[in-house]
């Protein structure tokens, strides 16, 4: 039993920022009675000092931002930049169309599968890799929405 658990705190001790609580406990307990451990863990704690934010030098820093929180940032960061994109594309298509001089919904439902649809193809593929949950699917059925039904919605205001 001693020796699994030897084994196990050997293999989490670069895991231990991330690891829980009692996870913690259990690493603490083990370090403290067994020297090889202990050493490996005073080796760790010297080599990741600056990255966990230990050091002096980053003391003085407000926001020691852990790996998961910078790729929670990426993810809303390009969360909002696919938005923003998608929200443009549209735009451009709908005031590419009203300055047309025949207002031919042909025209903008050409503009749209141009346009739209490739771009829609390319990043709804980025949003099931990073996202795969509800938020796929809802853009997926805003995509479809706007392609289907946008140039019905605009008749009602340009007819």
């Amino acid at each position: 039993m001693k020796q699994e658990i030897h084994q196990l705190v050997q293999e989490l001790i670069p895991l231990y920022d991330e690891v829980d609580k009692e996870s913690k406990i259990i690493i603490d307990k083990h370090v403290e009675n067994c020297a090889e451990c202990k050493t490996s863990f005073d080796q760790f704690e010297d080599n990741f000092k600056e990255l966990r934010g230990d050091s002096d030098t980053n003391l003085h820093m407000k926001d020691n931002i852990k790996p998961f929180k910078l790729l929670n940032r990426f993810k809303i960061s390009i969360f909002f930049v696919l938005i923003v994109a998608r929200l443009a594309i549209i735009g451009l298509v709908i005031s590419t169309w009203a300055s047309s001089h025949d207002h031919s919904f042909s025209m903008l439902v050409a503009n749209l599968v141009f346009y739209y649809f490739p771009f829609v193809g390319i990043v709804n593929s980025v949003i099931f890799i990073f996202y795969r949950g509800k938020f796929f699917w809802t853009v997926l059925i805003w995509d479809l929405i706007v392609l289907m039904f946008l140039d019905d919605i605009l008749k009602l205001f340009f007819n």
